[in-house]
């Protein structure tokens, strides 16, 4: 959709490319338990500098929208929260089947008490990604 050349690198899976050579760098992860990756926390403190002079957009996925700012603060450096042109939240899903035990009894929980409240369970949210779009577009 962004219509030009775009590198995807999953910074899990592969070594990240110097990030000299790009224009813009778009960055984000899911939320899970309340945390980021840690990879990408660490990519975001050790090229915070390089990260600085770049037109920058960064995303979440999080299931739990209330919460948003205090994970963005938890995931991103403050100068870099400060700089980016857009901070999207794509929403969430629940993925029981791929959690470890203790994680699908907590999170159960969760879902337990959230229906007893009447509340939703986390869902995509299709607006955000056109956003971000929009904006590197």
């Amino acid at each position: 959709a962004l219509q030009s050349d775009v590198k995807l690198v999953n910074i899990n899976e592969e070594k990240s490319p110097s990030l000299e050579a790009f224009d813009a760098v778009i960055l984000g992860g899911s939320v899970f338990m309340g945390q980021i990756n840690k990879t990408l926390k660490a990519f975001c403190s050790d090229n915070e500098a390089t990260l600085s002079s770049k037109k920058l957009g960064l995303f979440l996925s999080c299931g739990l929208p209330d919460s948003i700012g205090t994970h963005f603060a938890n995931a991103f450096p403050q100068s870099l929260l400060d700089q980016a042109l857009v901070k999207v939240n794509l929403g969430g899903e629940l993925r029981l089947g791929q959690m470890s035990f203790g994680d699908k009894m907590i999170t159960n929980m969760i879902i337990k008490a959230n229906e007893k409240e009447g509340g939703k369970l986390p869902t995509a949210i299709p607006s955000a990604i056109d956003e971000l779009i929009k904006t590197f577009a």
